[in-house]
């Protein structure tokens, strides 16, 4: 039987009031923006709902029945009783914690969307299988701990890092372009600019810094996140100059116009280079 203070506490005179303001709260911090204080919210009204139902009296009436009905000995009775308040008990439990965790999911969905028109971000890997490419057609060309980079011009194999996929020979200096990394929990990342040389001023278009993205809205038409694992830009000029999907961990497939090179969009099932753990994929003259 619970204590005459926490019944108190959770009596419904006061809970509904409670209730209503920290959902209500938790609402308004969802279309804000503000979702880390809205799952607080969410937690706390899951708290005083379930509070407020398992100090119910109209819950606690039943117990007791079902304890007078023991104390009589109506076995069959009892058992019956018993079950109805199992019933009523974790019943109506399950029904408030499904609406509330269908509120944690709205305010989950309501921040996706926002993250995904951001021209800042993060690219979160997928669950994509790793599909057959031009290394992985030939056996003893991928190990398990192997790190791809997809293309259409080329498939690059790396297990060391930092890895250099492209770079460029200026003077006697060699500037990498595309390079990859590993970050600390041993997932790929790219890194890359994206300049537009078609202007005079050649901007920069885009940047992308080891899975963390930046799009320059003010040098392009239009860039797109279909979901968190891919992005789309396309320049002023109406040409698509990155496409880029986070795969899985270990997988990244990219299209993108870098300095000098187009790499071209991969298609599963097409021809090409298959480079494995070279030092450089491709060196460009200035």
């Amino acid at each position: 039987m619970p204590s005459v203070r926490l019944r108190a506490i959770f009596h419904w005179q006061y809970s509904q009031f409670a209730l209503g303001l920290v959902v209500s709260a938790g609402i308004g911090l969802t279309l804000s923006s503000q979702v880390s204080w809205a799952y607080v919210c969410f937690a706390m009204a899951s708290i005083l709902a379930l509070g407020f139902w398992f100090n119910s009296d109209f819950l606690q009436s039943r117990k007791v029945h079902s304890l007078a009905f023991r104390r009589n000995k109506h076995t069959r009775l009892h058992a019956k009783r018993q079950r109805n308040f199992l019933l009523w008990k974790w019943g109506v439990a399950s029904l408030l914690a499904l609406a509330l965790l269908s509120l944690a999911s709205w305010t989950r969905h309501v921040q996706i969307q926002a993250e995904l028109v951001r021209p800042v971000g993060f690219l979160i890997p997928a669950n994509d299988p790793t599909p057959s490419n031009s290394c992985t057609d030939f056996a003893g060309n991928v190990a398990t701990n192997d790190y791809i980079l997809l293309s259409g011009s080329s498939t690059s194999v790396v297990q060391s890092f930092p890895h250099t996929v492209i770079a460029m020979r200026m003077g006697a200096d060699i500037r990498p372009l595309l390079t990859l990394t590993k970050d600390s929990h041993g997932g790929l990342g790219i890194n890359f600019d994206i300049f537009d040389f078609e202007g005079n001023d050649k901007q920069l278009i885009a940047r992308v810094e080891d899975n963390h993205f930046t799009v320059n809205q003010n040098a392009v038409f239009h860039f797109e996140r279909p979901d968190l694992s891919t992005l789309k830009v396309i320049d002023r000029y109406g040409a698509e100059v990155l496409n880029i999907r986070f795969m899985n961990r270990r997988v990244i497939s990219l299209s993108a116009k870098i300095g000098p090179t187009v790499i071209q969009p991969y298609i599963e099932g097409g021809r090409s280079i298959c480079n494995v753990h070279d030092l450089t994929d491709l060196l460009i003259s200035e």
